[in-house]
């Protein structure tokens, strides 16, 4: 009689202990899927990337992976600009980020953009006085204000560098003269050439002088200037002035 009561009380024991690691399985199954693997890569999925902007950045950088609700900043560079309505925050919202403005080439309207050398062009006033004559010398701070190479404006774009001559004329920039030199020179007798060796052929400017220039004979050793001459923009080939009505410059960023 007491054996069969201890059988019978070990198959209890034997119960309970069934129930109990039955229960915890259940409990630990419970607990893993409170987070499925699914969940995992929808979120992933719901998260953004951030990109690249031409003429920006954004924040955080380029790269990175951002919640979706969470939102992005757009910083364009000193030599970029938006316009007034511009719009740099982006939102994350189900793996895509919400668009933003983009950031525009150069500083601000006043330049000229010279897409065939992403390139940025502006007229710049010359010093009073200068010895001796240095093209280069209103560019040369450019660079550290915008965080560019900056120099003498060339292109074989001549329209471009004619374009900024004009808004640098109508401003009065150079009030003095309102004469502006560009990165082209004449050093031989109508054999033209930019700054860096580049050949202009004369086809191409020759149609673009002020109405009588240039007038022959043209002396050698010249440099090209953009001045207005009965209300018509053009090139003229000029020595650089030295003394006190120095001339003005366009100048060129370099994006």
């Amino acid at each position: 009689m007491n054996m069969l009561n201890t059988i019978l009380f070990l198959r209890s024991i034997a119960r309970v202990m069934l129930l109990f690691v039955v229960s915890l399985s259940v409990a630990v199954d419970a607990c893993m899927r409170t987070i499925p693997t699914e969940d995992i890569i929808m979120a992933r999925t719901a998260s953004c990337t951030v990109g690249t902007e031409q003429y920006g950045t954004f924040s955080p950088a380029p790269g990175s992976r951002v919640p979706s609700g969470s939102t992005v900043d757009l910083t364009c560079a000193a030599y970029a600009h938006t316009s007034s309505s511009a719009v740099l925050t982006a939102t994350c919202f189900n793996g895509v980020l919400s668009p933003t403005s983009p950031c525009l080439p150069c500083p601000d309207s006043t330049w000229v953009f010279d897409a065939t050398t992403n390139r940025c062009f502006k007229g710049f006033a010359g010093p009073a006085a200068q010895f001796p004559c240095d093209i280069r010398l209103p560019c040369y701070p450019l660079a550290a204000t915008y965080g560019v190479p900056s120099d003498i404006a060339y292109t074989l774009n001549l329209p471009a560098l004619l374009a900024a001559g004009t808004i640098a004329v109508q401003a009065n920039v150079n009030p003095l003269t309102n004469v502006f030199h560009v990165g082209i020179g004449d050093p031989v007798n109508l054999f033209y050439q930019l700054v860096d060796g580049t050949p202009v052929p004369s086809t191409l400017i020759l149609p673009l002088f002020v109405p009588t220039e240039p007038a022959p004979p043209t002396p050698v050793n010249q440099l090209m200037v953009v001045y207005a001459v009965g209300g018509v923009v053009g090139f003229d080939d000029l020595t650089c002035a030295d003394g006190p009505f120095a001339l003005g410059s366009i100048c060129q960023l370099q994006l």
